[in-house]
């Protein structure tokens, strides 16, 4: 797996096994609060699905210079919802359901707020 570049706090684009794009998201597990956030943002991943949050596609641990570092490998898509909307030009209708449900999502759960990028085509 090569890494592309940071794109947001501890979250990177990478090209994973066979040229997949995908994010990775970094975890210190040498911070307890941190290893809490991993385990509940995994328990809340494995338990949604849905099309504006993304899966969950492995997860794992490397020892690094730093040390311990956890973290969660996702699937890559083409645009972020803003501009997933002005490239798409979803209906109206469509455009509405789908920020009501990415925003029941961030009530739900502050840190989904990672996870707004979707496919390009619906």
């Amino acid at each position: 797996m090569t890494q592309e570049g940071l794109l947001a706090h501890n979250v990177m684009a990478a090209t994973g096994e066979g040229g997949r794009q995908v994010l990775l998201k970094r975890y210190d597990l040498t911070d307890k609060e941190l290893r809490r956030t991993l385990r509940r943002e995994l328990g809340i991943a494995l338990g949604v699905q849905h099309p504006c949050v993304l899966p969950v596609t492995a997860a794992f641990a490397s020892q690094e210079d730093v040390g311990l570092m956890g973290y969660t490998e996702m699937p890559r898509y083409p645009h972020t919802l803003p501009t997933w909307l002005q490239v798409e030009r979803p209906t109206l209708h469509a455009a509405i359901v789908i920020l009501r449900q990415v925003s029941l999502l961030h009530w739900y759960h502050p840190s989904a707020k990672n996870s707004s990028t979707v496919p390009a085509s619906t």
